[in-house]
């Protein structure tokens, strides 16, 4: 593209405009060429020169321009009218194309002699239809086209000529204008030897100058815009302007008022900011006015204030439950609270209600510091942790199944639905600190304690892990503990077969249904599994028993995903794997790593570390981890990194398509949403049933145990899987499910838990056996007592799981006994013993 200056003339054909020859033209404006090849080629057309194409550096007058095209004003809407001011410099519109050619309208049949008068001369009749040679010998030659020239053509074919308009009266005058083809008719006023426009209507042609536009203004002001089609509808605009009578505050201010304005404007400003200098008398006089004023307010704030004060004292009890009826059954506990201590003058002494010191034990649990940072600072009313650990120490709590607990949820689960029944037991345990701990009453804790399971060699061994039995329906969002024990490390297989049966009777005795059990692949649960039948291989998969309830239903036995997954990637980490599509092996991902490591804008595997490929013994039981190192992003870094680690390590497809495999794995046994929950007869179903056979595929392509899941993770793998395909057909067909979220068949609630209950015991990871029953119990009452969405908790249910007994009478009959022991009188002390027996079993309930 050159970059040439552009021309000062115009380059239309027969147009003169720039021309130094031609003396006394008109000064017209020029507008270059369209830098838009497409616009340029349109312009171009118009033009239709022969003898060469447009160039850029052309220019072309505003007389082959419709005046519709040419901006001469700027339009601004200033409330809500248009005022036009008018530009420096014309311009084109966007669309502007130029359409008045002269040499295409007026074609001479012959050139000028040199003795004719160039001053005036009639055009010649335009050619409509040329032949192509004399169009040809036309444009070769440059007619000596003048601007009255142009104009005549352009003014052909109009509505009506504009100077034939009649006007009104004398006072209108018509006005032309040099560059401008319209015609003003103007209105004029003389006041005090000063000539000022009224009113002036402005009429130009329109597009097709079939129409005249009239505007008509007031004093510079657009008042309205009319079309005319003839002499009639243009005579009655200028009459219609003839009847307005503007006033004399319309239109624009002159300029020397503008400047009077501002310097009167500048003054009042001045004179306000002003500093005022007042004598020290009425400095004196206003202040003790203010006191006076600042007086009498605050005897009025007080008499008011002593008015409130007195209101409030006589609120009656019945009233205050009125106000607070229409808030949540906890927020009326604490508005209780916070009102019972604003009576009292002393918090010393002040009795709390049952359920409101629960919710207080739950949020001391959850987070001891904001606890005490709302006691602190008086947010709510709660009591103080002497008075929470004398309730604690009244909870009667002690290892294995709490009779008090299974009456109550069958009162729980009376009025809850079928589909809200059905759920799984989840088992897991979690380290203790071994610790002894002597009550009051002289009796020790810290043994081990199985309930009527505990053996005689156990019983007096120390215990140093806890065992929680939760039941965790199929949907809903609560859940329940059902039972709570302390080992000896971990539980042998047959007692613990025999705990959980045992559970399982309680819980279908309490109302609830249960499917499923689920726990992680430690040795003594897969001897559990063996114990109870089930078993599984490449053959044959026996993953479920016969109720021991119910005949015609089946218990499932489930193993924790997330636990399979990390046996998983520690295999893999160890010694790779053989799969029938080539060798799985974790260098490719490490190649990856370090590509992608080196890159130092945008990561493929920003989540990736040395942590997910090198984990030490603690990091390897995060379950995050495990995850994370078969997600999106590592497939995303294969197939990004692939050429170069395929010239380092030779083909990654095998991989890849392992990796794609466990990451859909993961998905569809960890769904939590119902968009994603397991559907019959979807292509999660299809490919869970594909992933079997692909481990039946792998087991018989690996020449050994070496290249393949060890035994036990095979058998929860394959054990899982299917009975997840059990329990999804079980459930849609005869209970009523559409779906299953398999996220509830895994034991994160009782991580969950285990989580709570390490942090209750502060900085200490590892409670003493005596924290872990007394927060366990605690919980467990509070899911009784927290109400479902189709369930109510009454009052009666929270009395039953947190009344303080009265142990007094017992210890007076226990003093009893020990006297007449004492005294050797044994016939008297028997006598007295069923009467403590039936106490310590009435406060045990």
């Amino acid at each position: 593209m050159s970059t040439s200056r552009r021309r000062n003339y115009c380059c239309v054909v027969g147009c003169q405009t720039g021309y130094s020859r031609v003396k006394n033209q008109p000064k017209l404006s020029l507008f270059g060429v369209p830098q838009d090849e497409e616009r340029r080629r349109l312009w171009d057309q118009n033009l239709n020169r022969a003898d060469r194409p447009l160039q850029v550096t052309d220019a072309i007058c505003e007389l082959h321009f419709e005046q519709k095209y040419i901006l001469r004003q700027y339009v601004h809407i200033i409330e809500g009218r248009e005022v036009y001011i008018e530009r420096g410099k014309p311009e084109l519109r966007s669309d502007a194309v130029p359409i008045i050619i002269p040499h295409l309208l007026k074609c001479p049949d012959e050139q000028p002699t040199p003795e004719q008068s160039t001053k005036k001369r009639a055009a010649s009749p335009p050619t409509c239809e040329d032949q192509p040679s004399k169009r040809t010998a036309l444009q070769s030659v440059e007619p000596q086209l003048r601007f009255e020239d142009c104009e005549s053509a352009r003014q052909s074919d109009n509505a009506f000529e504009l100077e034939d308009v009649v006007r009104p009266n004398d006072h209108w005058a018509m006005h032309k204008f040099r560059h401008y083809d319209g015609i003003a008719y103007v209105s004029a006023s003389l006041s005090r030897e000063l000539v000022s426009i009224e009113k002036t209507v402005l009429m130009n042609y329109g597009t097709d100058r079939s129409e005249v536009i009239c505007r008509t203004y007031v004093r510079k002001t657009l008042i309205s815009e009319k079309v005319a089609y003839n002499l009639e509808d243009a005579k009655q605009v200028l009459d219609c302007a003839e009847s307005l009578h503007p006033c004399r505050g319309a239109g624009s201010s002159c300029i020397s008022c503008k400047y009077v304005r501002k310097v009167i404007l500048t003054r009042k400003s001045y004179l306000k900011r002003k500093e005022r200098r007042n004598s020290v008398s009425t400095k004196l006089r206003v202040l003790s006015q203010r006191n006076k004023r600042m007086a009498t307010r605050l005897l009025d704030i007080a008499g008011r204030l002593e008015e409130m004060r007195a209101n409030n004292a006589n609120v009656a009890d019945k009233i205050l439950e009125d106000k607070i009826s229409s808030l949540p059954r906890k927020q009326q506990a604490s508005v209780r609270a916070c009102f019972q201590a604003a009576k009292q003058t002393s918090k010393q002494g002040m009795r709390y209600n049952q359920e409101w010191i629960l919710e207080c034990l739950l949020m001391k649990l959850k987070s001891p510091r904001l606890y005490q940072h709302i006691r602190k600072n008086e947010i709510l009313m709660m009591p103080s942790n002497t008075t929470l650990k004398r309730y604690l120490r009244s909870y009667e709590s002690a290892f294995g199944f709490n009779q008090a607990v299974m009456n109550t949820l069958k009162k729980k689960t009376a009025s809850m639905s079928d589909l809200e029944r059905h759920g799984g037991l989840l088992v897991d345990e979690m380290k203790l600190s071994e610790h002894f701990n002597v009550t009051a009453s002289g009796q020790i804790q810290g043994f081990v304690d199985l309930g009527e399971f505990t053996k005689p060699e156990d019983k007096y061994q120390q215990c140093d892990h806890g065992m929680v039995i939760m039941f965790v329906p199929f949907a809903g969002k609560w859940s329940q503990i059902v039972g709570v024990f302390a080992t000896k490390g971990n539980v042998r297989g047959d007692i613990l077969l025999k705990i959980l049966m045992e559970a399982t009777i309680l819980v279908e005795q309490a109302g609830l249904f249960v499917d499923h059990i689920t726990c992680d692949g430690a040795p003594w649960n897969r001897k559990m599994w063996k114990l109870a039948g089930v078993s599984a291989s490449s053959k044959k998969i026996n993953g479920a028993i016969q109720h021991p309830v119910d005949e015609m239903r089946k218990l499932h036995f489930i193993s924790d995903f997330p636990h399979l997954l990390k046996c998983l990637r520690n295999g893999l980490l160890q010694k790779g794997f053989a799969t029938p599509d080539g060798l799985v092996s974790v260098h490719p991902v490490r190649e990856a790593y370090l590509l992608d490591r080196s890159v130092r804008t945008l990561k493929v595997m920003p989540n990736l570390t040395e942590t997910h490929l090198e984990p030490n013994s603690f990091e390897k039981m995060r379950t995050p981890f495990a995850f994370q190192l078969f997600g999106p992003y590592v497939l995303r870094g294969l197939a990004f990194y692939k050429e170069d680690i395929e010239r380092r390590c030779g083909s990654i497809e095998a991989t890849q398509l392992f990796f794609s495999k466990i990451q859909r794995l993961i998905t569809v046994m960890t769904s939590r949403f119902r968009a994603e929950a397991l559907r019959p007869a979807s292509t999660d179903v299809a490919f869970l049933s594909n992933f079997l056979d692909f481990l039946n595929d792998w087991e018989s392509f690996s020449d050994n145990k070496r290249h393949f899941l060890s035994e036990s993770t095979a058998i929860g793998f394959r054990v899982t899987i299917a009975n997840t395909l059990s329990l999804l057909k079980y459930l849609t067909e005869s209970v009523g499910f559409k779906y299953l979220m398999t996220s509830r068949l895994s034991t994160d609630p009782v991580e969950h838990f285990f989580g709570i209950v390490r942090q209750s015991s502060g900085c200490n990871a590892h409670p003493s056996p005596d924290e872990f029953l007394i927060t366990v119990n605690c919980l467990s009452f509070y899911n009784l007592a927290h109400s479902v969405d189709s369930a109510n908790a009454n009052p009666d249910m929270i009395n039953a799981l947190v009344t303080v007994h009265d142990r007094q009478g017992l210890k007076v009959t226990h003093k009893k006994i020990d006297d007449l022991i004492s005294q050797g009188n044994l016939a008297r002390s028997k006598a007295r013993l069923p009467r403590c027996q039936k106490s310590l079993l009435t406060t045990s309930m």
